[in-house]
């Protein structure tokens, strides 16, 4: 019941592009959404929906503001702990 969900802290209002993904150890995208009010459950919904094992999985953010100067590409990782 406590951070059971992992999103970015954003406001939908701010983004023209917005793209967020979760990739596993071997580098395969599991999750992905373009959506900035999206959040992740920690599942994959390729192939049937299911939870992924413990460990760490690596996020890579690409979007870009109404304002054209504004453009993230950020990266970080996500450990998962049940």
């Amino acid at each position: 019941g406590v951070n059971d969900t992992w999103y970015v802290v954003t406001s939908s209002l701010c983004w023209s592009e917005w793209n967020l993904q979760i990739f596993n150890r071997w580098g395969a995208c599991i999750w992905e959404s373009e959506n900035p009010m999206d959040s992740w459950k920690g599942q994959v919904n390729e192939g049937g929906f299911y939870y992924v094992p413990d460990g760490v999985y690596i996020y890579k953010l690409n979007a870009k503001g109404y304002n054209p100067s504004v453009v993230e590409q950020i990266t970080g990782h996500i450990t998962i702990f049940r």
